[in-house]
C-alpha cells in the first residue's frame, strides 16, 4: 500500500516536472520570438528614418543649388567685400547696372576688337580675366609683331585684370599646394606688367569647391563666377546666339533685358563675340543700363547694402 503510494506521489512529481520544463521552455521561445520581432521592427524604422534623411539632404543640396546667382559678400573689406565659401555671380540691386568679363586671354586680335568696341561706346570698362600661358604665348607673339601684349592693351585702356589661373586646370582636382601656386604664377605675370597684383579670380570651367574657393581667400583674393553664359566659345554659337543669351528679343522693341547686377561671361577668343557685342552694347545702354567692372558691379551693390543676408 505505501509502496503504491509512492509510486503514485512519484508520477506526479514527474508530471509536475515535466510541466514546469515545458512551460518554461515555451515561456524562453516566446521571448526569444519577441525579441526577434522588436528587432526587425527596429531595422526597418532605422531604415525608413535614414531614407528620409536622404531625402532631407537631398531637398537641401537641390535648395542651394538653386541659389548659385545670389550675392555672397557679407561686408566691405579695404577696397573689396567678403565673400562666402561661393563664388560672386551676381548682385542684387534694383539700379541697372551689368558687367561684362573676358576669360582666357587667348587671341591678341580679337582682344584688340574687343577694347576698340568698348572704347567706342563710351570708353566703357570690362573684366579680363587672362591664363598665365596664355600671357606667355602671347608676350612671344608680341614681341615678333613688334606690338603691345595682350595685358598691356587691356591695361592701358583702362579695364580690371583678373587672375584665370595658370594652366586652365580643373582645380577640385588638385592639391592645395597645386591650386597656390597656379594662382600666384598668373598673378606674378600680371605683376610684372601692371605693376598690380589681381584682386580678382576665376576658377577654370567654374569647378570649385569649398576647399578651393578657401585656398583662394588665404591669398587674399576674390573668387568670381557669372549668371549669363554666353557660350561663345562653342563651336555651334553664332552672332544672335551670343545676343539672345544676353537680351531676348533684342531684335525686337520687346527686349527681355538681364537682372540688373548681372555678370556675363565672354571669351576673348569667341569667333563671333566682337560682332555681338558691336550689336548688344547699345541695346543694353539704350535700355538704360550702365556697364561697368567686376569690382565696381560689387562695390556699387555693397554700398547701397545691396547684400544678400
Amino acid at each position: 500500500m505505501v509502496l503504491s503510494v509512492f509510486v503514485t506521489s512519484g508520477k506526479i512529481v514527474g508530471m509536475i516536472e515535466k510541466t514546469t520544463l515545458f512551460k518554461i521552455l515555451i515561456t524562453l521561445l516566446a521571448c526569444v520570438s519577441l525579441i526577434f520581432v522588436a528587432y526587425r521592427v527596429c531595422v526597418r524604422l532605422n531604415v525608413n528614418v535614414n531614407t528620409n534623411s536622404g531625402e532631407k539632404d537631398a531637398e537641401k543640396v537641390s535648395k542651394n543649388e538653386g541659389q548659385n546667382t545670389d550675392l555672397y559678400e557679407v561686408s566691405p573689406i579695404s577696397d573689396y567685400p567678403e565673400v562666402g565659401e561661393r563664388p560672386v555671380c551676381n548682385v542684387k540691386t534694383s539700379e541697372k547696372i551689368i558687367s561684362l568679363s573676358f576669360d582666357d586671354g587667348y587671341n591678341y586680335e580679337n582682344t584688340k576688337k574687343i577694347v576698340d568696341i568698348l572704347k567706342k561706346n563710351g570708353n566703357l570698362k570690362a573684366t579680363f580675366f587672362f591664363c598665365g600661358n596664355a600671357i606667355d604665348s602671347d608676350i612671344k607673339s608680341a614681341k615678333i609683331q613688334n606690338r603691345e601684349n595682350s595685358v598691356e592693351l587691356v591695361h592701358n585702356a583702362g579695364h580690371e585684370i583678373a587672375n584665370h589661373s595658370n594652366s586652365h586646370p580643373n582645380f577640385k582636382k588638385l592639391t592645395k599646394e597645386k591650386m597656390e601656386k597656379e594662382i600666384e604664377s598668373c598673378n606674378k605675370k600680371i605683376q610684372n606688367i601692371t605693376g598690380k597684383r589681381p584682386v580678382l579670380f576665376r576658377f577654370p570651367y567654374g569647378s570649385h569647391n569649398k576647399e578651393s574657393v578657401g585656398v583662394v581667400k588665404k591669398l587674399n583674393m576674390y573668387p568670381v563666377d557669372w549668371n549669363i553664359d554666353t557660350l561663345d566659345w562653342n563651336k555651334k554659337s553664332s552672332c544672335d546666339s551670343i545676343c539672345s543669351s544676353i537680351c531676348k528679343g533684342y531684335k525686337t522693341g520687346n527686349v527681355s533685358y538681364p537682372h540688373p547686377g548681372s555678370i556675363v561671361l565672354m571669351h576673348t577668343t569667341g569667333k563671333y563675340t566682337p560682332e555681338a557685342l558691336e550689336i548688344i552694347i547699345p541695346v543694353l545702354l539704350k535700355g538704360g543700363y550702365k556697364i561697368v567692372t567686376v569690382s565696381d558691379l560689387v562695390l556699387s551693390a555693397s554700398d547701397k547694402g545691396a547684400n544678400n543676408k
